[in-house]
């Protein structure tokens, strides 16, 4: 697996680098619409994680 996320985040550089070097403007709009989606993604773990704890004390 650690031999796979070299080569794979060196590709993802690339691409950054290459959308950066085509489009600023626009490549600001997409990291920003990456980076709500994962904290939405954060936020939702963590309320499941929460509810989950929290139904302990419930049983």
């Amino acid at each position: 697996m650690k031999k796979m996320a070299l080569p794979l985040g060196a590709l993802a550089g690339a691409f950054l680098v290459f959308a950066i070097w085509r489009s600023p403007s626009a490549a600001a709009g997409d990291v920003t619409h990456i980076l709500g989606n994962v904290g939405t993604i954060l936020q939702e773990a963590l309320s499941k994680v929460s509810d989950f704890i929290g139904s302990f004390g419930h049983s």
